[in-house]
């Protein structure tokens, strides 16, 4: 009867225009909002017209899946430590062959003119004519003029499949939702070009960069120490090697010129060469740098090579040399894999690109990296330099859980855009985490990687002018890292406003690993500041170098490298990537998602503060919105990270073992307003009264016991407790009897939950 009184009370929500929604479907892969034929300007499609979707099927033994992700992250199970190979993820977790086949023969079945499996199973690409897709799913396709050029398309009914068919899918992308113009990936910010000619690494700027120190990737491998982790360094450490049998790979797209309409290389494999050969030591293995295209929509995108005459529209082949040239340096010897879509998906004037079918299609590029053969060599991290708007992609959740059981870390710039609002930054994106950084869960997810600027204790080895070619060599007396601040840059002027990017993701909720942590009262503190009215996932988790960084893209007239001076959470994410690869030569296996592990060992030296803490905290600066702090901020999370010490740590039994118990707050309840009790509410704490009571009558006639029940309502803090906001709802702790928030959080009291 009380669920029958809130559901009538309950109001229904209603659409733009005063449109009310149709039912939801019942079907468990569909969860769009279904809107009738009413929508003002509202036309069918006509029955030719192209559809690209994306049919995520169900991984075999989801629940298992699940279950392998959180025993392999937890130092307590059995299963800690111990990845699956590829082959091992297929034949226990993929989706049969057998529930593949079936689905492409329906859909062909319908009219599809491509069917095309993902090589993980995990995924099939189907185009299929407007008329394919009534068939297929039961309902009509229909369009209505959206806002900015945008198109909204929507369906007529509640799709479905056969019975036999709907429990093989977890979620079909591209039925709905608005179609072009595309919102481009944000990619790293190029602050100032250099000119042509091979530059240096770490050195004095002069000139215009009066005072700047000036780095290139192997700069990095001793700023983070990297450096005792190879082979014959003056204090190597045990079991040191090169990551020589390790892989790593990074996500963007291929180039692409508008005016001719044309996808181009996704870099130059001689410019990259010429970087790792220019600034690595001599006794250093180079990377080996390969390009893997992912065909989307029937389009395969070229293969790396000279830049062919045409310009690049898309910043992308910048993105991507600087991509392989960070993550190599940081791993010499690695084999270093660019993933990459053709441009033409999202960029082209025909493009039907949006923010969710952008998403599906880095997903797919996730699954190629993970099912890639690697010849020998282990998969050890993914590298994303890109941020869409925040969105929820099935695919790509899936693929987190895929790469989590193979141990493969996946890492993704937390964005640009220093929490600004477009009107400061003149980006499509907002201040706030993007996707796919934000994207982090109890068992998998993405770690978010912010930016710091730093500076180094050595000597550089030369000055830069801006004009010239210096000399070039391996620096080996760049030091260690003697300041460092959060990334913001304010230069560009009004509208051109940089930095690292953070906060609390709204709509992905706080995984238990950041709730149990040091980080907590900071996170609390952070989503209290935007106003949040839940615990959300919060980011960046680690920050790297994100400033004052050459790369080498194309070659100049010359027949030289052409350098540009970046800037960028884009630095920072390949730099991560590459150093786990080095860590896992050393370690003997990967990390898989390590997110767990940074909050586990970062809580025990708060805790615990000692030289041996490897985590370098980053406490000077800020962003738009966030200042940086002693342990995590929002800024730069946790800092960066030392290698050497790092692996001390994260085979420490005592760190492995250690239990966060100290406070875990809640978001502050000055965050938003305060709630006015409504009748809905009024029913509501009647019915929870009523259970109460009743369970106590019961328990009591029965002749147990009855511990004393906790008060629930508005209360005065009590002495001692002077941080409990009064006027918010909190009962007494059933353990010390003070009181506290009443909500899923410890106690401030005992710290009980």
């Amino acid at each position: 009867m009380a669920i029958a009184v809130l559901l009538a009370l309950s109001p229904a929500p209603l659409l733009a225009g005063g449109h009310l929604p149709a039912p939801a479907s019942a079907v468990g892969w569909w969860t769009g909002l279904l809107v009738d034929a009413s929508v003002a300007g509202g036309h069918p499609l006509p029955p030719s017209a192209p559809i690209e979707l994306t049919v995520v099927l169900e991984p075999n033994d989801g629940a298992g899946l699940l279950a392998f992700d959180r025993a392999v992250i937890d130092p307590r199970s059995p299963e800690y430590d111990h990845f699956l190979t590829e082959g091992e993820f297929l034949e226990r977790f993929a989706p049969s062959v057998a529930n593949a086949t079936a689905l492409s023969s329906y859909f062909r079945s319908e009219g599809a003119t491509a069917a095309t499996l993902s090589t993980d199973r995990l995924a099939l690409d189907v185009s299929l004519p407007a008329s394919g897709v009534a068939r297929s799913f039961g309902v009509a396709l229909s369009e209505a003029a959206g806002s900015g050029g945008t198109t909204v398309r929507y369906l007529t009914g509640a799709p479905s499949l056969p019975a036999r068919l709907s429990p093989m899918v977890s979620a079909v992308v591209g039925l709905t939702g608005p179609i072009g113009p595309a919102a481009l990936p944000s990619t790293a910010t190029s602050l100032r070009v250099l000119g042509s000619g091979l530059e240096p690494e770490f050195l004095n700027g002069s000139g215009p960069y009066q005072g700047t120190q000036l780095f290139v990737g192997s700069d990095f491998d001793r700023l983070y120490d990297e450096s005792p982790l190879f082979p014959n360094d003056t204090i190597s450490v045990q079991n040191a090697s090169y990551a020589s049998k390790e892989a790593v790979a990074t996500l963007l797209e291929s180039g692409f010129n508008e005016s001719a309409g044309e996808n181009l290389a996704p870099f130059d494999p001689s410019a990259v060469s010429d970087y790792f050969n220019s600034t690595f030591a001599p006794q250093w293995p180079k990377p080996t740098v390969i390009g893997v295209p992912v065909p989307i929509g029937g389009t395969t995108p070229p293969s790396p090579g000279p830049p062919n005459g045409l310009g690049d529209d898309t910043g992308d082949v910048l993105e991507n040399s600087l991509d392989l040239e960070m993550a190599g340096s940081l791993a010499p010897g690695a084999l270093v894999a660019n993933f990459y879509l053709p441009a033409s998906a999202e960029y082209s004037a025909n493009s039907t690109a949006t923010d969710v079918s952008t998403a599906a299609d880095f997903a797919q590029a996730l699954g190629d990296a993970l099912a890639y053969n690697y010849s020998g060599r282990t998969l050890v991290s993914v590298s994303a330099s890109f941020g869409i708007v925040a969105l929820s992609d099935s695919l790509w959740d899936e693929e987190l859980d895929h790469a989590a059981a193979d141990g493969v870390t996946v890492v993704a710039s937390s964005g640009d855009s220093g929490d600004a609002p477009s009107s400061v930054t003149n980006e499509y994106l907002g201040g706030g985490p993007s996707w796919p950084a934000e994207d982090a869960f109890n068992a998998s997810g993405t770690i978010a990687v912010g930016g710091t600027t730093i500076a180094a204790s050595g000597s550089a080895t030369a000055s830069y002018t801006g004009s010239g070619v210096p000399p070039v060599s391996y620096d080996p007396s760049t030091g260690s890292i003697a300041a460092s601040a959060a990334w913001s840059d304010t230069l560009g002027g009004s509208g051109n406003y940089t930095g690292s990017e953070g906060g609390g993701a709204p709509g992905v909720a706080e995984p238990a690993w950041q709730f149990d942590s040091a980080a907590q009262p900071a996170i609390a503190s952070a989503e209290g500041a935007q106003g949040l009215a839940a615990l959300a996932r919060a980011e960046p988790d680690v920050a790297f170098a994100a400033n004052d960084t050459i790369a080498f893209v194309g070659n100049a007239s010359s027949g030289n490298p052409a350098a540009e001076l970046l800037q960028g959470t884009s630095i920072a994410a390949p730099l991560f990537a590459g150093l786990l690869a080095e860590c896992a030569a050393v370690e003997g296996h990967g990390f898989g998602f390590l997110d767990p592990a940074i909050y586990r060992i970062a809580s025990y030296f708060a805790a615990n503060p000692g030289p041996t803490d490897p985590l370098l905290d980053v406490t000077i600066g800020h962003n738009y919105e966030f200042q940086a702090a002693v342990g995590w901020d929002a800024v730069t999370g946790w800092g960066g990270i030392d290698a050497a010490r790092f692996l001390v740590a994260f085979s420490n039994q005592t760190i492995e073992g250690y239990t966060y118990d100290g406070p875990t707050p809640g978001i502050p309840v000055s965050a938003g307003p305060t709630p006015t009790p409504t009748l809905l509410g009024l029913v509501l704490i009647s019915v929870l009264i009523v259970m109460v009571l009743g369970v106590i009558v019961l328990w009591a006639r029965s002749g147990r016991r009855v511990a004393q029940s906790p008060a629930f309502g508005p209360v005065a803090p009590g002495p001692g407790d002077p941080n409990l906001p009064p006027g918010a709802t909190y009962f007494d702790c059933p353990y010390c009897g003070r009181p506290r928030p009443a909500e899923a959080v410890r106690c401030p009291g005992c710290g009980k939950l």
